[in-house]
């Protein structure tokens, strides 16, 4: 039943209209890529203390950071809609070729005040929808979608992008250093996807010791890209502070680099 009704309510969120905001416009051909990372066991300590999963703490640094940014630009926003890439295989199957991910649509309110309470509010949303069934609606929407025809799922697909801001997407690479051609890989933040008329994408990957994020930007939608990346580093360093005084987190904080 919690999967049918989650079905009826993605159907009923297919009808909404286009999202306005300083994250979506008309497209460029311009790419702009930001990278930086955050030492996992600072992320681990954070996380640790907030009782909440590394993703969860991942969105809600992007909330935040949301939040403020529709603010300075004087465009305040009810609630940020996400579209999070999520692994459908069961542990099972976890070796078998082929991916098998779905998007997973996450709407997230900006109306919090502070950092906190959105790390508390992502982790109950988070939560509700693995209660709920909305993975297994979303498993079955995307078995159906795979049998359309390319030009039904192509739409589907743009007006799917047109309903939310961003695509956050989270992975793991690799949990120890890799060598290519003899030279130690530093970082592997990879590229996250950025969707048709949406100006930036998050992408976060787990690599040896570190969390690598990646920002990917349309510079005709979002021109400021300096901006939005120090206020999601701004954040981070806040929150890290703020827990280190109930217990020093390990390692020295990651120099950032720009893309």
């Amino acid at each position: 039943f919690s999967v049918w009704s989650s079905i009826l309510r993605l159907l009923r969120d297919g009808l909404r209209k286009s999202v306005q905001s300083p994250f979506t416009g008309k497209n460029s051909s311009q790419r702009l890529l930001k990278q930086f990372s955050l030492p996992f066991e600072q992320v681990a300590a954070v996380r640790k203390h907030f009782n909440v999963s590394v993703n969860d703490l991942m969105l809600a640094l992007v909330s935040y950071t949301a939040r403020l940014y529709h603010i300075r630009h004087s465009a305040p926003l009810g609630d940020l809609r996400i579209i999070m890439p999520v692994n459908l295989r069961s542990r099972e199957n976890k070796e078998a070729l082929g991916n098998h991910l779905t998007g997973v649509g996450v709407r997230l309110p900006l109306a919090l005040n502070t950092l906190e309470e959105h790390i508390a509010t992502v982790a109950r949303r988070t939560k509700k929808i693995r209660e709920r069934g909305s993975f297994g609606a979303y498993a079955l929407l995307a078995h159906l979608n795979a049998r359309l025809p390319d030009c039904i799922r192509r739409r589907m697909s743009e007006s799917a992008a047109r309903r939310t801001h961003l695509i956050c997407s989270s992975m793991t690479a690799s949990k120890s250093v890799k060598f290519l051609g003899g030279v130690e890989i530093e970082s592997n933040s990879g590229v996250p996807a950025l969707m048709r008329n949406q100006g930036l994408a998050f992408g976060f990957t787990r690599y040896a010791g570190s969390i690598c994020v990646a920002l990917d930007l349309d510079p005709a939608i979002v021109s400021d890209a300096e901006s939005i990346t120090a206020t999601f580093q701004d954040n981070w360093k806040n929150i890290l502070e703020s827990v280190s005084r109930n217990g020093t987190p390990s390692g020295p904080q990651h120099q950032s680099s720009g893309g």
